[in-house]
């Protein structure tokens, strides 16, 4: 193997930096393809001939970030499932163990029922209306997550109004500490999406 194939795969692993896994086993796989193709000892032109089948190396590199953009579609809209699910499990989970708030009370205390609820009713529909209008974007998740965000805060500070954290059962205690670390979970989700779209778009554009 020669610097022409060197070359190849180093553009390869430039055009593929935003993910340093990725370009790593790429580049093996391609190494022990190329060694395959063109046995120890190859000429000039059969290296530039398997290069050239193989492809420009941005395009092969745009086609693996697409692939990597999909797949971390299909990973953010996971995570929003069970955050939604988990969001609703901690919700009953209080609205069980909470004595109702009093609507003469603070302010504090007449919006928190209601900011959470409905701010999971607003995470349901920005999840439900995206998945169908804008699926591939992140723009739905980010909508979701803000709701989220809105319904957890909401919740505990139900629980800071209404009782004692030392006071919560162990499945309301649990509920809560889950809802928070999937809704930062998606969060996470959100922001390696809105990288693997912009890197799928640089390198199809060039």
């Amino acid at each position: 193997m020669a610097s022409l194939i060197d070359s190849y795969l180093d553009e390869l692993s430039r055009h593929l930096s935003h993910d340093p896994a990725l370009a790593r086993r790429m580049r093996a796989e391609l190494a022990d393809h190329f060694a395959e193709a063109l046995g120890d000892r190859p000429s000039e032109a059969e290296m530039q001939r398997a290069v050239q089948r193989m492809g420009p190396a941005r395009a092969v590199a745009a086609t693996l970030a697409a692939d990597g953009a999909s797949r971390q579609v299909d990973r953010t809209w996971i995570t929003l499932l069970v955050a939604l699910v988990a969001t609703f499990i901690a919700m009953r989970l209080r609205a069980l163990w909470l004595p109702p708030l009093a609507t003469d009370g603070t302010f504090a205390g007449f919006a928190a029922p209601l900011i959470d609820r409905w701010a999971f009713v607003a995470a349901i529909a920005a999840a439900a209306a995206g998945y169908w209008a804008m699926r591939p974007s992140p723009a739905a998740p980010v909508l979701a997550l803000a709701a989220l965000c809105a319904s957890v805060a909401a919740g505990m500070l139900r629980i800071a109004l209404a009782a004692d954290w030392s006071a919560a059962p162990l499945a309301v205690a649990a509920a809560t500490v889950g809802e928070c670390a999937l809704v930062g979970l998606l969060l996470a989700q959100i922001l390696a999406l809105r990288r693997r779209r912009r890197q799928a778009t640089r390198l199809s554009a060039g």
